[in-house]
């Protein structure tokens, strides 16, 4: 279980790792409240797994690509915003599936855009 392992980590290293080996946090005298271990595993492996996706998807669809309101334009924990025309809202929704659909490992972590978009036209 992951809880058991970032309990591990900081009992034997003093720091937590994200399950990506991309972000560590570091607990000089060991953790003050029992969560906080688990928490800085798993927060940051969330923040990676963000990262990666919208990095690709500005890959996918850059900043004004399709026309000049178009692009990822928020990004806050677990939820993205991303303005695309009333025309392109279904291949958006494609391509930020494709985008933000990651692993763990074996595990797989499947992005499910919302049904509704605010678009324009």
């Amino acid at each position: 279980m992951f809880q058991h392992e970032a309990d591990r980590e900081v009992a034997e290293l003093g720091s937590v790792w994200d399950a990506y080996g991309v972000r560590a946090r570091a607990f000089p005298g060991g953790a003050t409240k029992k969560n906080a271990p688990r928490n800085a595993k798993i927060q940051p492996t969330a923040a990676t797994v963000m990262d990666e996706g919208m990095l690709r998807l500005i890959e996918e669809i850059p900043f004004r690509s399709w026309t000049k309101w178009t692009g990822a334009f928020l990004q806050v924990h677990d939820e993205l915003g991303l303005y695309a025309p009333v025309s392109r809202v279904e291949e958006a929704k494609a391509i930020l599936k494709k985008c933000m659909d990651n692993k763990l490992g074996s595990m797989p972590l499947p992005a499910d855009p919302p049904e509704a978009f605010w678009a324009w036209s």
